[in-house]
C-alpha cells in the first residue's frame, strides 16, 4: 500500500487535491479489446474490387454489331474498355458473393445491377469484346479476349469447340471439351460446379436451361462455320433459358454493351 502525498495537508505538494491510498499490488482488469473486423475481401469491398461494370448499358441501350463496338470502346479515353466473356464472368462472380456475403449497400447494387443486365439479355443481347474465330472445316478454334483493343494482346486460347447448337451445359460438360471450353470463354480454372452455379445467379435459371450455343459445321438452316470464321461472344436470355453464345455475328448481329474498368 503507498500512501498517496496528495491526501497529506502538510506536504509540500498539496494542491487542495482529496487523495486515496493506492494498493499496487491489486490487479486493475483490462477490458478486452474489441474484436478486429474481418479483412476485406477482393470480391465484397469496393476497395478491392477487381473490376467495376457500368451501370447502364454503352448508349442507353443502343445496339451494334461487335465490329462496331470495337472502335466506340477504342475511342473512350475515360479508363473503360469493351467488356469481354471473361471479364463479365469476373463481374458476375463478384455480384454473386456481394449478394451472399456483402453489406446491405453491396447487395442492393447487385440486385440492381443484375436486374439492369437481364433486361439487356432479355431485350437484346449482350455484345462481348471476345471473338472466336473458327476453323472454317474442322472443329478448333481459336478464343480471343480484348480483341481489337489497340496496344494489347488479346489472350489466346486454342481448343477443340464441337458444334453445340443449344445443348444444356451440364451435356456440355458431360463431353471431355465441354469444361476447356467453358474455361478459355470465360478466362477462368474454375470448376464445373463453380462455372454452373455462377451462370445460374446470372441467369436466374436452372442448370437445365443454360444452354450453349456454338456454330455448326454444316446445316441447313443456321449460318455455317465455313461461310463465317469470326464469331461474337455474348449473353442473352430468352423463353428456351440463358443462352452462353460462342455464335454472334460479328458484322450482323446488334447487340448491347457494358464497360469495364
Amino acid at each position: 500500500m503507498v500512501k498517496n502525498p496528495f491526501a497529506d495537508p502538510n506536504h509540500p505538494l498539496d494542491y487542495g487535491i482529496k487523495g486515496i491510498d493506492v494498493d499496487l499490488t491489486r490487479t486493475v482488469p483490462v477490458p478486452p479489446a474489441a474484436p478486429r473486423p474481418p479483412a476485406p475481401s477482393a470480391l465484397t469491398n469496393s476497395g478491392g474490387r477487381i473490376l467495376t461494370l457500368d451501370d447502364i448499358a454503352a448508349e442507353n441501350g443502343a445496339t451494334k454489331t461487335q465490329n462496331d463496338w470495337i472502335p466506340y470502346w477504342n475511342a473512350i479515353t475515360d479508363g473503360r474498355r469493351f467488356a469481354t466473356a471473361a471479364d463479365m464472368y469476373t463481374v458476375l462472380k463478384q455480384m454473386k458473393s456481394d449478394t451472399e456475403r456483402g453489406i446491405e449497400p453491396q447487395k442492393q447494387h447487385a440486385t440492381i445491377l443484375l436486374a439492369s443486365l437481364r433486361k439487356d439479355w432479355e431485350q437484346s443481347w449482350q455484345v462481348m469484346g471476345t471473338r472466336i474465330i473458327y476453323e472454317k472445316t474442322g472443329s478448333n478454334a481459336k478464343i480471343l479476349h480484348d480483341y481489337g483493343r489497340p496496344g494489347v494482346a488479346p489472350s489466346r486460347v486454342s481448343l477443340e469447340v464441337p458444334e453445340w447448337l443449344g445443348v444444356p451445359i451440364l451435356e456440355v460438360l458431360s463431353d471431355r471439351r465441354g469444361l476447356p471450353y467453358l474455361q478459355a470463354f470465360f478466362g477462368t480454372t474454375d470448376s464445373a460446379e463453380t462455372i454452373v452455379a455462377t451462370l445460374e445467379y446470372a441467369g436466374g435459371k436452372p442448370k437445365s436451361e443454360i444452354k450453349i450455343w456454338t456454330p455448326p459445321l454444316k446445316h441447313d438452316t443456321y449460318a455455317m462455320r465455313k461461310d463465317f470464321p469470326e464469331w461474337a461472344a455474348g449473353f442473352d436470355l430468352g423463353s428456351d433459358g440463358f443462352r452462353v453464345d460462342g455464335d454472334g455475328r460479328v458484322g450482323d448481329d446488334g447487340g448491347r454493351s457494358r464497360g469495364v474498368r
